[in-house]
């Protein structure tokens, strides 16, 4: 039995902030997203989008050094650099595990570890 009626036709077409508002309506959970362990699903989805698809910025002006336009031009990817180290990854992978557990204890589901669900280990199980 579905709990959301039409999940498989309709889940496609709301969009990802309508999908997961109707999962969690549906699963009376009410998370404040501006905090751990949610606000991290935000982030990653954010992370996810910009590498995904990217979002071109037309840039003028005019280049008055042999370093090329490069060395002038914003780096859309700073902001998740400073992410991009072991820590923050475990953190992510305990924040995602933390949230997999709020929603199968919401279903009424035994807990099962992202290992269960095919996922990893975290940063130190990689090879």
């Amino acid at each position: 039995m579905q709990r959301v009626p039409n999940w498989t036709k309709r889940e496609r077409k709301l969009g990802t902030e309508k999908r997961l508002a109707e999962l969690l309506r549906v699963l009376s959970l009410a998370p404040d997203m501006t905090q751990r362990p949610w606000s991290s699903a935000t982030l990653l989805k954010e992370l996810r989008d910009q590498l995904a698809h990217g979002w071109p910025r037309r840039l003028e002006g005019t280049v008055v050094d042999d370093a090329g336009p490069e060395a002038f031009a914003p780096r859309l990817l700073d902001r998740w650099e400073a992410f991009s180290n072991p820590g923050n990854a475990n953190e992510f992978v305990a924040d995602v595990r933390e949230i997999a557990g709020e929603v199968h204890r919401a279903c009424g589901l035994p807990e099962a570890t992202l290992s269960d669900l095919g996922g990893f280990g975290g940063v130190s199980s990689w090879s």
